[in-house]
C-alpha cells in the first residue's frame, strides 16, 4: 500500500487525510496517470472494471469533493473525453 495524492503535492495538494487514498503500486501509478478516475464508472484496471472504489464509513476520512474535482479536471482522461 501506497499513500496517494488525490490533488498532487507538486500542485498544492496538502498532505492531508482529505486529500489521499491507500493504493497498491499499480492503482497508484493509474491514478497519476489519469488512467484511473474518482467517483466515475470509468472502465478496467484488472479486474475491477465498473467498481467504485468504496468510500471509508466515516465520513471525515472520505475524500475532499474540491480535490475529487481537481484530479477529475486536471488529470483523469475519460475514454469519451
Amino acid at each position: 500500500m501506497e499513500a496517494a495524492h488525490i490533488q498532487w503535492h507538486s500542485h498544492e495538494g496538502p498532505d492531508e487525510v482529505a486529500n489521499g487514498l491507500a493504493l497498491c503500486l499499480l492503482h497508484h501509478k493509474a491514478l497519476d496517470r489519469g488512467a484511473l478516475g474518482l467517483g466515475e464508472t470509468t472502465g478496467s484496471l484488472v479486474d475491477f472494471s465498473g467498481q467504485r472504489i468504496r468510500r471509508p464509513r466515516t465520513r471525515t476520512l472520505q475524500p475532499a469533493p474540491e480535490y475529487v474535482d481537481w484530479h477529475r479536471k486536471e488529470v483523469f482522461r475519460s475514454r469519451t473525453a
